[in-house]
């Protein structure tokens, strides 16, 4: 802005004679004017207009020349006013200069006086508004260092806080009992959710479950365990079919004669192979099925489960170490399945603690993570029992089937009738064992493994999830401090359930376990004096 932009001119004065004279001599020197006859419309015309310049008459009707100021001082505006008086009066100069007008004509007065105190108005115009500027400028500068440093203060401190509730809190809640329970209940339920939004792998179409169902229980006359003649008669009409391999996952029970010992033991080492199960007891002993002679088409693998300290399974394992022979062990029943069906070198087993190795007759190289002290597998709980192609044993033992469902398929016999008692807690609710057996044999067949993020690589995400909900007690107040908890406590989750798909899982215990201890640690030492 220079003189020139500074053109606007009031001329308030009960005259009209000289209001008129007055804009018409400004006006001539370029100025644009606006007239007043006295104060109240003056003030109009300054709400109404951009005012810079105000020549204002001291005596006026109504609101005065003094009360105008007073008015005009009121509005704080870069205006700058000069008074025209007819009779010079001490006071009422003392009272224009103490609301700084910036000139004083007595009537009458020459062009060149006018023209001088305009010219100074507008000096002063431009050195306030230049001085408003510098100032403003000034403010805003340090108003900018003011919050950087603020912010970089909140920072450093919500670091520090990030960093001290770790390191403390970290060591405790891996310990912390409770913390189990609930790295168990996370992750039944994030297994759940994977078992309904996902479809089961496609594999499972490679299987047949041969089921001791309800209709089992209520067609066959004999009461269970059945003779082993009925398992003999089962297994001829399944061999007939052509099947990939059979696998019992129950024991033959019961007494029998040395007849349907010697049939059942012929059809078992005839076509397909065959595995049978056996238990392992708490002293170590084995419950094998029975003294049967049996040839090289038949292998047995044991068929106990791994259940976690709350009682549920939901891992399953590869083998156990022979004691007496540590080069030697037993395999499990789905390591077994999985070992005739794919062919596997035993030659080439490997135990790594932290992975098991081997190889198949194609020469590919399989790896299993599993826990170094139990060489056991998370199962992933893809298939519910739906998904899965089931006969009744009833219908196997009449030869009620389709052949063709059964051709080149790995055949489950297993018990579902609830009355037997073959029931199991899983992660994704009670399952008859056969279907979990099948679930664990499908994790190793398909390769569709969890491993186990290494706790300092979990450590990392924990402090970077921590850092927010630290950094929003310094940030913000009341409620919003909990919403961000809320929201890192939920992209947690969503977090944890994409590794889970992606194969990966972590202690679902600790984030949870230290925001909330963050929180509670936090909101304590706000309220400190």
């Amino acid at each position: 802005m220079n003189n020139t932009e500074i053109k606007t001119i009031l001329i308030v004065d009960d005259d009209p004679d000289i209001r008129e004279y007055l804009g018409e001599l400004l006006k001539r020197k370029g100025f644009k004017t606006h007239l007043a006859a006295e104060g109240k419309e003056a003030l109009e015309k300054i709400q109404g207009f951009h005012i810079n310049i105000i020549l204002c008459d001291i005596q006026m009707p109504g609101l005065n020349g003094i009360q105008f100021l007073k008015e005009i001082h009121k509005l704080h505006l870069n205006t700058q006013v000069i008074v025209m008086t007819g009779v010079y009066d001490i006071d009422n100069y003392n009272e224009a200069i103490k609301y700084e007008t910036c000139g004083y004509l007595i009537k009458p007065f020459s062009q060149d006086e006018l023209m001088k105190s305009i010219l100074c108005a507008q000096r002063n115009i431009l050195e306030k508004k230049e001085t408003s500027e510098k100032a403003l400028a000034q403010i805003k500068t340090g108003k900018t260092k003011y919050v950087i440093i603020s912010i970089f203060k909140r920072i450093t401190l919500s670091a520090l806080f990030t960093l001290l509730i770790s390191t403390v809190t970290l060591p405790l809640i891996y310990v912390f009992p409770l913390s189990r329970y609930l790295d168990y209940g996370i992750y039944d339920r994030l297994q759940r959710l994977e078992n309904i939004l996902k479809d089961p792998p496609r594999a499972v179409n490679d299987l047949v479950l041969v089921l001791i169902d309800d209709e089992t229980l209520r067609e066959i006359p004999q009461r269970w365990p059945y003779p082993r003649s009925v398992f003999a008669e089962a297994i001829v009409n399944l061999k007939k079919a052509g099947p990939r391999l059979i696998a019992f996952d129950f024991t033959f029970l019961g007494r029998s004669s040395p007849e349907d010992d010697s049939r059942l033991s012929g059809v078992l080492s005839r076509g397909s192979p065959v595995i049978l199960s056996y238990g392992i007891d708490d002293k170590g002993s084995v419950n094998f099925y029975s003294s049967l002679e049996t040839g090289s088409n038949v292998e047995s693998g044991f068929a106990n489960c791994l259940q976690d300290r709350d009682g549920i399974t939901r891992r399953g394992l590869i083998y156990l170490k022979n004691t007496d022979n540590p080069e030697n062990g037993f395999l499990s029943w789905e390591m077994q399945v999985l070992r005739i069906a794919k062919n596997i070198d035993l030659s080439t087993f490997a135990d790594h603690r932290s992975f098991i190795s081997f190889e198949d007759s194609m020469a590919d190289k399989w790896l299993i993570p599993v826990d170094p002290h139990t060489s056991s597998y998370p199962i992933r709980m893809r298939a519910a029992k739906n998904d899965f192609r089931r006969l009744s044993f009833y219908r196997a033992a009449r030869g009620l089937f389709d052949p063709d469902d059964i051709r080149d398929k790995i055949v489950l016999v297993g018990i579902s009738a609830p009355l037997l008692g073959d029931s199991h807690t899983t992660s994704i609710g009670q399952l008859p064992g056969i279907f979990l057996k099948a679930n664990a044999f499908l994790t190793l067949y398909t390769r569709d493994l969890l491993s186990s993020i290494p706790l300092k690589t979990q450590s990392y995400f924990v402090v970077l999830g921590l850092f927010p909900v630290a950094a929003s007690f310094f940030f913000l107040k009341n409620w919003r401090r909990a919403i961000v908890a809320v929201i890192m406590l939920a992209a947690f989750f969503l977090a944890s359930y994409i590794l889970l798909v992606s194969g990966y899982t972590w202690n679902y215990s600790v984030f949870p376990g230290v925001v909330v201890s963050a929180y509670i640690l936090l909101i304590l030492v706000r309220r400190l004096p």
